[in-house]
């Protein structure tokens, strides 16, 4: 259904827009990442004005495996925060990277241990407030331009639209390990 997967991918566009843009106001977004990250939900990390994670988390673009690419920001949103050898290197390969190399490349802003986070938020707020430097995180998005966004997800929506079987079946598998993984997490202990 290319009509469907456009509108899917339009909506992400949006929704990566508005944290792009403090959700429409003068608001600072922060994202905060403990666990794994991967393809929407590291764009959607990234898209935060400021990108937070704790040491052991992990990274990646797992389109590769399926041939698609990460097509909802990806390619800008890292060129924003890091070189574009960097961004090309992870745009391009499906591995999955450590958030302590993601933060010496300049892609994750603050690397904390697990438990860090209010005292982090705390000393940010502060910062803002206090310094009105909310320039220093929202700056390195102004060249982002919505209409490149929509372009990319359409071309994004043409190739997902003519994968192969064997191609949505690596997707499938994906899918059930991350669904055994939050089953797991989600269980009481």
């Amino acid at each position: 259904n290319a009509q469907g997967l456009k509108r899917y991918a339009r909506k992400s566009v949006r929704a990566i827009w508005a944290l792009l843009n403090g959700l429409h106001s003068e608001r600072l977004t922060v994202s905060f990442v403990n666990g794994e990250a991967q393809g929407g939900g590291f764009e959607a990390a990234m898209a935060c004005n400021v990108m937070i994670a704790t040491k052991n988390a992990s990274f990646g673009f797992p389109e590769a495996l399926f041939g698609l690419f990460p097509g909802m920001g990806a390619a800008p949103l890292l060129t924003a925060r890091a070189d574009a050898h960097a961004a090309k290197t992870l745009l391009s390969t499906s591995g999955r990277y450590p958030a302590e190399m993601l933060y010496e490349i300049g892609v994750i802003d603050y690397l904390i241990e697990e438990g860090e986070l209010e005292d982090l938020l705390l000393e940010l707020t502060d910062k803002v407030v206090k310094n009105k430097s909310q320039e220093e995180f929202t700056a390195r998005f102004d060249r982002i331009r919505y209409e490149d966004l929509v372009d990319t997800v359409d071309d994004w929506a043409s190739q997902a639209i003519r994968l192969e079987s064997r191609k949505i079946d690596v997707m499938g598998v994906i899918l059930k390990a991350q669904n055994r993984l939050l089953n797991k997490r989600l269980q009481p202990t």
